[in-house]
């Protein structure tokens, strides 16, 4: 439920089409939908061919099309602490060591190696690969959701209340507010806004790097002082300024999300969908021994 001080703002997104309440504790399904919509339509023919006879062999009807297999991950939640990756409050940037997931077994880092393996291995059946498809494409997205590159004590800004034109937390406001009400709830209209403004240069530049520099950029978002994820207190990104972690039971924090705050990182939620969808396109491509 939106709070009636945001009342007027909210209105003005009605009024574009552009409202729709935030739900979720991953990016939405219109995210995943979108990114892997995008990526589907960047496939070389081969990578594309291979992609839809995976599809192809999948049971539930539902899901053989690619934006919605993508979705599956989170239908129920399966292999739930490969979503995120947790990281010391005092890091300031994600590094080549944080491949091995710093602060537990397994991360998304470690989800996104171990389901690319499965992939290009030959001898796996179908089965196999067509799960670690739907995974892998889930995790791509899960990478390019800032507070999914965060801290394990308030577990990525679940613990961080709002007020405003957002509920019930942080997180959800980067899983969906931001998205369904700033840009659009509809999954369609979004990947063709999204893809209006794609360029080459843009996939040439995008495509560099690995899985670090991809998960840093989210990670840069995250402790942005404007994100209001943190509170910087020397070389530490605090729960509070005066309480370094999260503690159950403890007063929360509360972040107030209004116009400015929309008007600030809806772009940024643009450009980590367009973003995620080039990038696992390339992914893809690379895998299925074509690249774009």
């Amino acid at each position: 439920m939106q709070r009636r001080g945001g009342c007027v703002v909210l209105g003005l997104l009605i009024l574009s089409g552009l409202a729709a309440p935030d739900r979720g504790e991953a990016w939405d399904d219109v995210a995943h939908q979108v990114i892997c919509e995008i990526a589907f339509q960047d496939l070389t023919p081969p990578a594309r061919a291979a992609v839809q006879r995976l599809l192809g062999t999948e049971p539930d009807p539902t899901l053989r099309h690619f934006s919605t297999a993508c979705t599956w991950a989170d239908h129920p939640r399966q292999r739930a602490p490969e979503h995120y990756l947790n990281l010391p409050r005092t890091q300031t940037r994600v590094t080549a060591a944080d491949q091995a997931c710093p602060l537990a077994d397994v991360c998304v880092l470690t989800a996104i190696a171990a389901d690319t393996a499965v992939l290009k291995d030959a001898t796996a059946s179908d089965a196999d690969k067509l799960a670690a498809l739907k995974f892998l494409s889930h995790w791509i997205g899960d990478l390019h959701q800032p507070l999914h590159i965060s801290f394990h004590d308030d577990r990525g800004g679940n613990e961080v209340e709002v007020k405003g034109l957002c509920t019930p937390n942080l997180h959800a406001v980067w899983d969906t507010c931001l998205l369904t009400q700033g840009v659009s709830p509809s999954a369609a209209r979004v990947v063709a806004s999204l893809r209006a403004e794609l360029t080459d240069s843009d996939r040439q530049a995008w495509t560099q790097g690995d899985m670090i520099a991809w998960a840093d950029e989210s990670y840069q978002i995250t402790v942005a002082p404007n994100v209001k994820y943190c509170v910087q207190v020397g070389t530490t990104c605090q729960y509070a300024a005066d309480n370094p972690t999260f503690e159950v039971g403890e007063p929360k924090r509360t972040v107030t999300i209004n116009a400015k705050y929309f008007a600030t990182h809806t772009p940024i939620v643009r450009g980590r969908l367009l973003k995620a969808g080039v990038r696992l396109g390339h992914v893809l491509n690379g895998i299925f021994g074509a690249t774009k």
